[in-house]
């Protein structure tokens, strides 16, 4: 099997959930400092979050808590805190080795940014 991640903003999955990056003015837009970003330095960044999460959830709590805002109701934003452990904070490339490796399935992952107003017709070349 194979799954491709067209995403083209830094995920980090915390407790399963996947959380990205977003502006506080525009919850629901992407960040456009991504854009045309390549997949190798998009993974970095996200190695670099999951650090920065398990810092701040060692900074900012005895419980190993961090703050995330998460969606209640269609528009409704609200923060919360969520338990921040090496075991449960996962990029999209851990999460699917996991898969690989802990759990046998055969699955290959690639990452392959798109921009949102992008023509996909661009990468299919690639895929094949």
């Amino acid at each position: 099997m194979q799954w491709i991640n067209l995403r083209e903003e830094p995920v980090v999955y915390v407790n399963s959930r996947p959380f990205v990056l977003r502006e506080l003015e525009q919850p629901f837009a992407n960040m456009s400092d991504f854009q045309g970003i390549d997949a190798a330095r998009l993974e970095g960044i996200e190695e670099r979050l999951k650090s920065d999460i398990l810092a701040e959830a060692d900074n900012n709590s005895a419980q190993g808590n961090m703050l995330v805002h998460t969606e209640e109701e269609l528009g409704e934003i609200r923060a919360c805190w969520c338990s921040a452990h090496q075991r449960n904070i996962k990029t999209s490339q851990q999460v699917y080795q996991k898969l690989r490796d802990a759990e046998g399935y055969k699955v290959r992952y690639l990452r392959i940014p798109v921009t949102a107003e992008g023509v996909f017709e661009a990468i299919l070349g690639f895929i094949s």
